[in-house]
């Protein structure tokens, strides 16, 4: 699954590519993406507090693209969008 991201901390779009099924929820989506970003060491793979790093706030679905907001334990924001257009 193809997937993008915008980070608040780097104020960048990036995009990631994960091994996960499409049917998967957001929270799903969101666990993925923090467990494949770990080893990079981005801002979005875990909250530099050692909380329980970043949380599913919100997500819509509109067409075929889902947005998913997350936000840190200290409040940081990232968007996901998926486009099932694009898969």
């Amino acid at each position: 699954m193809k997937i993008n991201t915008w980070d608040e901390i780097s104020m960048e779009w990036a995009e990631h590519e994960l091994d996960i099924d499409l049917t998967q929820d957001p929270e799903a989506i969101n666990l993925a993406l923090g467990n494949s970003l770990v080893d990079y060491d981005l801002p979005v793979a875990e909250d530099e507090t050692g909380g329980d790093g970043w949380q599913v706030k919100s997500h819509t679905m509109t067409g075929p693209i889902l947005t998913i907001e997350t936000r840190s334990d200290r409040n940081h924001l990232c968007i996901i969008i998926v486009n099932y257009e694009d898969q």
